[in-house]
């Protein structure tokens, strides 16, 4: 049985780090779908509280919640109880107000117990 090399060792280690050094980067930053949900869901995480302050501070908005949706590729969420159908597009200007990082998809529900709402791709 022959011998390997200590040559032929530090060739194989060496091709081994660079291997796993590119699928880490590539798992981190490449185009995988699951790497561009990750960062869509942390950047709308960071987003929440501003998008939440500027909800609580109009009354109509009361019942509403901004969160993460994993949907979408990841993006915002506002759900809850909107208290009139014409308050719809006022709250749409409101969150695009906020400079969303990532798409928005709506939650909504009217006392009457009706559900609407949708999805707004970042523009």
């Amino acid at each position: 049985m022959k011998k390997r090399s200590a040559r032929f060792d530090a060739i194989l280690s060496i091709l081994l780090l660079l291997g796993l050094a590119v699928l880490f980067y590539t798992m981190w930053y490449g185009p995988l779908p699951l790497t561009q949900q990750m960062r869509n869901l942390k950047a709308a995480e960071l987003h929440v509280p501003a998008l939440q302050s500027r909800l609580n501070q109009d009354a109509r908005y009361a019942g509403l919640k901004a969160g993460i949706w994993t949907g979408e590729g990841g993006c915002l969420s506002v759900h809850g109880v909107l208290n009139s159908e014409t308050d719809l597009p006022e709250l749409k200007k409101l969150v695009m107000a906020s400079k969303p990082p990532v798409g928005v998809i709506y939650h909504l529900e009217l006392p009457t117990g009706e559900h609407f709402g949708g999805w707004e791709p970042l523009k």
